[in-house]
């Protein structure tokens, strides 16, 4: 009985705890990045937040991936509910976000800026 009771535990455990890649830390701001390759630009994308002022006072989390054709930024939002109805303003305010990493990063690659919940599940895609 205690293997068995031992053995949920650990499966518990395991499927509880997700991999989200490698990461860089610049304050509260944690970029996670799945290919090893990408960890200057996960250094870059925190030099960029912070250089434009764009981390706050609570913890933000971005996640790195390539994709096919470049890169995707996966966000995790505050409030999941109020992303899915997100307002114009925003959304212009992550389209003209897209252009600043499209532009100063990620300049010869596509990149796609995916607002997600706390597992990096998409919920909003933002591109121009």
């Amino acid at each position: 009985m205690k293997k068995l009771y031992f053995l949920f535990l650990l499966v518990a455990i395991v499927s509880c705890s997700e991999d989200f890649g490698s990461e860089v830390v610049g304050g509260d701001l944690t970029v996670f990045y799945t290919n090893a390759e990408d960890k200057p630009l996960a250094s870059d994308l925190v030099l960029f937040y912070k250089n434009n002022n764009l981390i706050f006072s609570e913890p933000q989390h971005i996640q790195i991936t390539r994709i096919k054709k470049g890169y995707r930024i996966n966000i995790i939002a505050k409030d999941f509910k109020e992303a899915q109805k997100m307002s114009f303003k925003n959304r212009k305010a992550l389209l003209k976000l897209h252009g600043m990493l499209q532009d100063s990063i990620f300049i010869n690659n596509k990149v796609d800026l995916i607002v997600c919940d706390d597992q990096f599940k998409p919920i909003i895609k933002i591109n121009k």
